[in-house]
């Protein structure tokens, strides 16, 4: 009688023309205010191998002061300067560790820019990334 009864549930299961409910959106946590400044947004794009949800809820802001701020969703913003030449800029920033200065690099092409921090920062939690124009 078991098995009788198994088998009525799972070919009744298996027979079902209800498609499976779709997956609720996920909602995002990023959220960020309004620009202090005039500038660009960068937001978080890609990093070519898996990252922090922190990172991925993240944007940089190039303001056209020469100022700029990596923003994370959760409210944590780090600020410095930038300087241009070309598509290469150079990220000085106001925070550093007790091993050293922070520094990245990045490359503007396009609509997009790539980051690459020190090793400083990179111990530090930071992780390399590509950043999309979103303003």
């Amino acid at each position: 009688m078991k098995r009788v009864l198994a088998a009525l549930v799972l070919t009744s299961a298996c027979s079902s023309t209800t498609p499976p409910a779709a997956p609720a959106p996920i909602q995002s946590a990023c959220a960020f205010g309004a620009l202090a400044h005039p500038g660009r947004v960068f937001a978080f794009a890609d990093a070519g191998a898996p990252v922090t949800p922190a990172t991925r809820c993240s944007r940089f802001v190039l303001y056209d002061t020469g100022s700029f701020e990596l923003q994370y969703g959760t409210g944590a913003v780090y600020p410095g300067s930038y300087r241009q030449s070309g598509a290469a800029l150079d990220l000085q920033w106001v925070g550093q560790s007790v091993a050293g200065a922070w520094h990245a690099d990045a490359t503007l092409v396009a609509d997009t820019l790539s980051v690459h921090y020190n090793a400083i920062m990179q111990l530090t939690d930071f992780e390399d990334a590509v950043y999309a124009r979103a303003s």
